[in-house]
């Protein structure tokens, strides 16, 4: 299946069977359908594993997201850590990381309208998205917003593994539509601008777990 050239050490790994699932890292590609993975530190995060057993496999890796089945080989116990031998045993599923993807999570916003020079800033203001993309983000919001104005935000990222502060984003809004509801009443588009590569990344890889999960349930329902 020609894993030495789809896959790298560090890449971000999932391993998964009826009994639950764990996420790793990709230690070394040995051939071209053998690799190992490091069994996670902590005792609540492994799964009982042994030789002749079958687990999905997932990866992400800068050119999206591959999906195959594996089987265990072998489980070494190293100095410091524990490697577990699998091979491939089926044919790979490849979901290309599409530019912009939407990934429909929930996750925690301080939005404030950016004060211009010489003005007083606003006070913080607290919601969440509807989605998010590496361009931008759909908000709940209680106050209408005219289109091009500027604004700063903190999301808070706590989903998929990923913890993360990231402080002062620059959006500017494209789009409020009102919603009727009584818990928020408009809809914020934000595109955002100036995105520091280390946010991007973060944004990213968000969005390409957000697929995985989704996509894993959707095409392995048997696991």
């Amino acid at each position: 299946m020609e894993l030495n050239k789809l896959l790298k050490p560090g890449n971000e790994v999932r391993v998964k069977n009826e009994k639950g699932s764990f996420i790793t890292y990709l230690d070394e590609v040995i051939d071209e359908d053998t690799l190992t993975v490091i069994a996670p530190d902590e005792a609540e995060k492994r799964l009982l594993m042994k030789p002749g057993e079958t687990f999905l496999f997932s990866c992400v890796t800068d050119r999206g997201l591959y999906m195959f089945e594996t089987q265990v080989t072998a489980i070494q116990p190293c100095q410091n850590v524990t490697l577990i031998e699998m091979k491939a045993v089926s044919d790979y599923k490849k979901i290309q990381r599409r530019e912009a993807f939407r990934a429909k999570e929930c996750i925690e916003v301080s939005i404030r309208r950016k004060p211009k020079e010489n003005e007083k800033a606003g006070k913080w203001l607290n919601t969440s998205t509807v989605d998010i993309s590496e361009k931008g983000m759909l908000l709940k919001f209680n106050e209408e917003c005219y289109i091009g104005q500027l604004m700063e935000f903190v999301l808070r990222v706590d989903i998929f593994g990923i913890k993360e502060v990231l402080p002062k984003i620059d959006g500017r809004v494209v789009r409020c539509m009102e919603t009727g509801n009584k818990h928020f009443g408009y809809l914020l588009g934000i595109n955002f601008e100036n995105l520091p590569e280390k946010v991007r990344n973060i944004i990213i890889k968000l969005v390409v777990l957000s697929q995985r999960s989704k996509l894993t349930y959707k095409y392995t329902k048997r696991y």
